[in-house]
């Protein structure tokens, strides 16, 4: 029985093409992380104001996300794609010049930071939109698995490529660096050829986003991937509470803080490579429940304590079953979501993500703060077994779902052509 990640959408000249694209521009993604809270550090001092950067990204990010939804559903997809990387490319330049000024301005950074974030808000779930277009119905498993590699491969790389740019080049000449994947991104999905609207599509208007949430009335099996997922990160995500962690448990080691925050990726990693089963299974809704299951025993398992090799592999696990879920919410996606409306559920399927993480952070930080970290941890991993429960016993049509007899009466007919 394979279990390799599959590579046969890779076939494909044009996925092959979103996929490399893709892949620079997710990278040139995790070395902005590191570059503008290095700049903003060197340039204040302050920790408080590295946080910042987080709330200058938060409302563009979240809003730009319903917006750019739109966008992807009124306009021909690659051109959404090469003008975000055109304006991705500017601020990327802006940040560079503005690092080998004489005096470089605190502004400057959260402006660019934030313009950043509004425009991955729109890239990526066009991104997401694509991917369909290229690939048939049954590769879609494979597709995202592909796509969770890269994304890891970046989330895992992409802070020690930009440690060693800070070394050996600075700042200013990180962005430089950064400017070239950015372009090269920029490059490859411009290949991309056409890929206009889907018949019927609507136009970029206020009347359009909300017939984007409105789609969902009824979709109980797409909606059962938003629910799911942000009962996930709302009640499991605990990495707020890393740092405190590592005081607490492992003296402050650094390499230890670096562990715990690597150790999910690497989970995803590893669960991304070895994703070749995923094809075998249709009932996508109960795999999806299940992932988030596992992903609250882990979660549990590290709050009770431990070594810190046990504790970096319950978060190993963790990133595992994530990756799981994200395989197959994808897939519900690609086959339970019409091509007119693939760039708004997209925009609400990204702010539901960024927004579930905030919420998990301020969540978890807030229990750590009233009682203790383990009691916030454990307590999180146990909210979140409970409400995959609770949720799989609301929708029933979520956990029953199968991609092979019932797909049709799920999908319905097109309300874009209705």
């Amino acid at each position: 029985m394979a279990i390799a990640v599959d590579l046969t959408p890779l076939r494909d000249a044009r996925y092959r093409r979103l996929w490399a694209g893709a892949s620079l521009a997710g990278l040139a993604s995790k070395l902005t992380v590191v570059l503008v809270a290095k700049q903003v550090y060197d340039l204040t001092g302050s920790s408080l104001a590295v946080g910042a950067i987080a709330a200058a990204e938060l409302v563009p990010l979240i809003v730009v996300a319903l917006v750019g939804g739109a966008i992807s559903d009124a306009f021909d997809r690659r051109r959404v794609l090469v003008v975000c990387g055109l304006g991705e490319l500017a601020c990327v330049v802006g940040l560079a010049v503005n690092a080998f000024a004489a005096r470089p301005q605190l502004w400057v950074v959260y402006v660019c930071a934030a313009a950043m974030a509004g425009l991955s808000s729109v890239s990526i779930p066009t991104r997401w939109a694509v991917t369909p277009r290229l690939v048939p119905p049954e590769q879609i498993p494979a597709a995202a698995a592909l796509e969770s590699v890269s994304w890891n491969l970046a989330e895992i790389s992409g802070p020690g490529i930009a440690g060693v740019l800070l070394w050996s080049v600075g700042t200013g000449g990180g962005f430089v660096v950064q400017a070239v994947a950015v372009v090269a991104a920029l490059a490859t999905l411009a290949r991309l050829g056409a890929l206009p609207p889907a018949p019927g599509a609507s136009g970029l208007s206020l009347g359009a986003i909300v017939d984007g949430v409105r789609f969902l009335r009824g979709r109980r099996v797409v909606l059962g991937t938003y629910l799911i997922d942000f009962n996930a990160m709302l009640f499991g995500m605990p990495s707020a509470l890393f740092p405190a962690i590592a005081a607490e448990r492992f003296a402050g080691s650094e390499l230890a803080l670096g562990l715990l925050f690597a150790a999910p990726g690497v989970g995803a990693l590893v669960g991304s490579l070895t994703s070749g089963w995923s094809a075998r299974v249709h009932r996508h809704g109960l795999a999806v429940v299940l992932a988030v299951v596992v992903w609250g025993v882990a979660i549990t398992g590290f709050g009770i304590g431990g070594p810190l090799w046990l504790a970096v592999l319950f978060l190993a696990v963790a990133g595992w079953a994530d990756l799981v879920s994200v395989v197959f919410r994808k897939t519900i996606w690609a086959a339970l979501i019409h091509d007119s409306y693939r760039g708004r559920l997209g925009g609400i399927a990204w702010a539901n993500v960024r927004g579930g993480l905030l919420a998990g952070n301020i969540e978890a930080g807030t229990v750590a703060r009233f009682t203790s970290t383990t009691f916030s941890v454990v307590s999180g991993g146990v909210a979140c077994i409970v409400g995959a429960a609770v949720l799989a016993v609301a929708l029933p049509r979520f956990v029953r779902y199968d991609a092979r007899t019932d797909r049709e009466a799920e999908l319905g007919p097109d309300p874009a052509l209705i």
